[in-house]
């Protein structure tokens, strides 16, 4: 290998800082929560909402678990998933992202219940 295509193959400083802001963008709540009411355009709006309580739920009591002390209440408990914010930690992007892909298994889930139900129903043995 010659030093000219060795030069070539080696990125700078200012390419690496490039590379490393494409590769995660930070994004704000809108575009999550864009994401999440498109994954459940067509279910109803009583299941999306138990699914969606649900889950928030779920992950809430895991962030917050051993989280503050026993005897004293902290404030560091999370009350809520963060929203209406501009700019979010790449930790809050994160409980985001897994938000979204628990949203995804659950509706998957109850997709697979309903269509079991939906089976069922149809091929019912007559006695």
């Amino acid at each position: 290998m010659r030093d000219d295509d060795l030069k070539n193959f080696i990125m700078t400083e200012e390419q690496l800082k490039n590379e490393d802001q494409s590769i995660f963008e930070s994004k704000n709540f809108q575009y999550y929560r864009d994401n999440i009411l498109e994954l459940f355009k067509n279910t109803p709006y009583k299941v999306k909402f138990n699914i969606i309580k649900k889950i928030d739920k779920t992950l809430l009591s895991r962030i917050n678990h051993r989280t503050g002390t026993k005897k004293l209440h902290t404030l560091d408990y999370w009350h809520k998933l963060p929203s209406r914010k501009k700019d979010l930690t790449k930790f809050e992007e994160m409980m985001l992202i897994l938000r979204f892909a628990k949203c995804k298994f659950a509706l998957d889930d109850f997709t697979k219940e309903e269509a079991k139900k939906k089976f069922k129903n149809k091929f019912r043995v007559i006695d």
